[in-house]
């Protein structure tokens, strides 16, 4: 854009408003640019959509599957007739009937439980016996000792043994509630039932409380005799007390006899007491006093031993009878003796168990499937709207065909239910009460649902069934095989494979029935030596595709009308066969699945998408390129007419000068 000025001397000066113009130009190179980012915006909005789609497919999977499976149909209810023995619970499938159960065990977990403690920081002597098993491991002496010491407290202990991260738990608690009495217990326990999760000390005695004891004596007049702890002193004369109880911790007196052996004990004294220590930790009789003079003898337990405040108990297994068969777990909790049957046992007993048949689901299930099949096709009508149809078409609008495999699925559906021995009978849809509109969308019919209930629609659908079969229908199985063993065959599809001497590779194996990268035909008459063996018989039903030496697999397909009994394999070594048919529900399989078509457009938009940005930043480069040299051209031109304008003026200020001389 190009301007002039003018003074009052009829002079202009020229310029280019070089914003403008750039702007302008701009418009017109910014065209790819827009044209790209358009399609970028297109891109992922593409990418977004098969998304969606590929979520309703799934779920649309997902219900088809329930409809097809046998269990969804099979619901069944488990009750007990005593649930104070048992209680039980099944899941779809389980084997409706009574079950007779006799529990004689209950699975219980290993226990020590030891009281009378004075403190919780009561110290514990561990000897060199002492050990720990917890199930299958063995913390050993040396161990736990490096870990705690040799005189760890009785809390110290318990956080040992919680630090471990076995199944086993130890704690400290008080044992009163108030009071300068205040005792306390340590337990340790298991924390699953069963044997193979018991918990073993190897040596209990480091943790009962040492007895002890006091004996309060008389003088004694001579003949007078004593016996305490198997020690008996028989006085010789007068003896005053405090010399009995010396007697009895030296062993000898000058005042009388001793005999006997003191027995478990360890004693001091004072004055005319003696005081009595069990020499080991644990139960211990109250010391008794016996002899002429015992009258003159008082005796009383200052320290209790732990002999009526220790308790144990040793992991059991549950041991039960269930139809005559006699069963042992290690835990109460018992779900794998019937198939889907969980029983709980609570207490020993007799009860029976029953399962019986549940609430008929069938409608749900047909409800779900109609609901979720709808669902997918309202989204695939909007994607696939176009201006023609609608006033806001889809994504894919321009690009149809990318969805077209909607359609197979809606002509798969309307082919009907297959059901029975290889699927060789079939139902419409609408038989079990699903009605197609006019719209393309369905509807449930519930008169001819109960119809179809009436004529035992459940018992049919509990055997399973399959949607969408064709009628000429074939499977497909794809056979990874195996390397054998020599002499080991394979016999499979008509054809059988004997390994030679040194075995067969499992390459070797596949390129045999596949006859290498030719593949075989049904009927073809087979007999020959290959690489790994030998190979005979006639090709059933199947055809047989080239192998693959990568994966050493190869492709049966059935060539027979309906659908063939399945492929498998009767020879003595092994092989890995997966079936698939032309069912709606193996076509949405690879559709859907991680691996599926769905999954690769999305990899292949996501892939453009990268390479339009890379073209949205090559464009963008040069864009900005251009626009610089329009500024830079259109400057210096505005420099230049600004030049040219200076020139003209001092040329018109000349004339003008000249002009008036000549004047």
């Amino acid at each position: 854009m190009v301007t002039s000025t003018s003074s009052a001397s009829s002079s202009g000066t020229a310029s280019i408003d070089v914003a403008a113009v750039v702007k302008e130009l701009m418009t017109v190179e910014n065209k790819p640019l827009e044209a790209i980012t358009a399609k970028i915006k297109t891109n992922s909005l593409v990418i977004s959509d098969l998304g969606v789609i590929k979520t309703k497919l799934a779920t649309f999977s997902s219900a088809l599957s329930d409809f097809e499976s046998a269990d969804s149909y099979n619901t069944t209810v488990g009750s007990s007739s005593d649930t104070s023995v048992v209680t039980a619970s099944s899941s779809s499938g389980t084997q409706i009937g009574n079950y007779s159960l006799a529990v004689t065990t209950l699975a219980t977990p290993q226990r020590y439980i030891y009281a009378g403690y004075t403190s919780e920081d009561t110290e514990i002597t561990l000897g060199d016996s002492f050990n720990l098993t917890i199930g299958g491991t063995t913390y050993s002496n040396a161990t736990i000792k490096a870990s705690i010491g040799s005189t760890p407290t009785i809390s110290e202990i318990a956080d040992y043994i919680n630090g471990l991260g076995e199944n086993v738990s130890a704690s400290v608690v008080a044992q009163n509630n108030t009071g300068s009495s205040q005792t306390y217990v340590l337990s340790i326990q298991s924390t699953e039932d069963g044997t193979d999760n018991a918990v073993t000390l190897g040596d209990t005695s480091p943790f009962g409380a040492t007895e002890v004891a006091t004996a309060t004596f008389s003088d004694l007049s001579d003949g007078d005799a004593v016996t305490i702890a198997g020690r008996t002193f028989t006085s010789t004369g007068a003896t005053l007390a405090a010399d009995v109880a010396a007697a009895f911790v030296s062993g000898s007196s000058a005042y009388g006899v001793l005999s006997g052996t003191l027995s478990g004990w360890i004693v001091t004294s004072s004055s005319n007491v003696a005081t009595f220590t069990a020499t080991n930790s644990g139960a211990y009789s109250d010391l008794s006093v016996s002899g002429s003079a015992s009258s003159g003898v008082t005796v009383a337990t200052t320290t209790p031993g732990t002999g009526g405040s220790s308790y144990s108990s040793v992991a059991t297994d549950a041991v039960f009878n269930l139809n005559g068969v006699t069963y042992t777990r290690s835990s109460n909790s018992i779900s794998d003796v019937v198939d889907g049957l969980a029983l709980e046992l609570i207490d020993t007993g007799d009860a029976v168990v029953r399962v019986s048949q549940g609430t008929d689901s069938s409608e749900t299930v047909i409800k779900t499937l109609i609901t979720t099949y709808n669902d997918l096709m309202a989204s695939y009508k909007s994607m696939t709207a176009n201006s023609s149809n609608s006033d806001t078409p889809g994504s894919f609008a321009s690009n149809p065909t990318m969805l077209s495999f909607i359609n197979e699925i809606k002509a798969k559906f309307a082919k009907g239910v297959s059901y029975g021995s290889n699927y060789a009978d079939s139902f419409s849809l609408s038989y079990i009460g699903i009605d197609m509109k006019m719209d393309g969308t369905l509807e449930f019919n519930e008169d001819n649902y109960d119809s179809a209930i009436a004529d035992g629609l459940q018992s049919t659908l509990s055997e399973g069934v399959t949607v969408g079969l064709s009628t000429y229908g074939y499977e497909e199985a794809s056979v990874t095989f195996r390397a054998l063993s020599e002499n080991e065959t394979l016999i499979l599809g008509g054809l059988t494979f004997t390994a030679g001497i040194g075995g067969a590779t499992a390459s070797q194996v596949a390129s045999a029935f596949a006859n290498g990268t030719t593949g075989r035909s049904a009927g073809d008459v087979v007999s020959s030596t290959v690489g790994g063996g030998a190979i005979s018989g006639t090709v059933g039903n199947w055809d047989i595709g080239s192998y693959s030496t990568s994966g050493s697999s190869a492709v049966f397909t059935s060539t027979s009308a309906g659908n063939v009994t399945n492929l498998s394999n009767t020879g003595t070594g092994s092989v890995n066969i997966s079936i698939s048919n032309d069912s709606l529900a193996t076509f949405v399989t690879d559709y859907a699945g991680d691996n599926g078509y769905l999954a690769s457009l999305v990899t292949n938009q996501t892939e453009a998408g990268y390479d339009l940005e890379d073209r949205q930043d090559q464009i963008q480069t040069r864009l900005n390129s251009i626009q610089n040299n329009y500024i830079n051209q259109y400057s210096a031109l505005n420099a230049l007419l600004f030049q040219l304008s200076s020139t003209s003026t001092s040329l018109a200020s000349v004339l003008d000068s000249l002009n008036s001389n000549n004047n």
